[in-house]
């Protein structure tokens, strides 16, 4: 279960870097939805890592770059929703 969580955070961090390498010509604000089963507390030092990788690609978050958190909890039953919150 904790592999799947990891794996969940990594896709999703790789996925955004993505999407902010197509975005980063455009002039108004990006925004990433990031969502994670485990609450914040747990996975800090990897969220930390998130921020640091984005301000070296010169992305700031609140200056030019917003990012919507959704965290479950531990709950994974709440993912679903949680993706789906993020999405619209």
């Amino acid at each position: 279960m904790r592999q799947n969580v990891l794996c969940l955070i990594t896709s999703s961090i790789a996925l955004a870097l993505v999407c902010l390498a197509q975005a980063r010509s455009a002039t108004k604000i990006s925004r990433i939805g990031f969502l994670a089963a485990l609450p914040p507390a747990a996975i800090s030092s990897r969220l930390e890592a998130f921020r640091r990788g984005l301000r070296e690609l010169g992305h700031v978050e609140g200056q030019n770059i917003i990012i919507e958190y959704r965290y479950a909890g531990g709950n994974f039953d709440r993912l679903p929703r949680l993706a789906e919150e993020l999405v619209r």
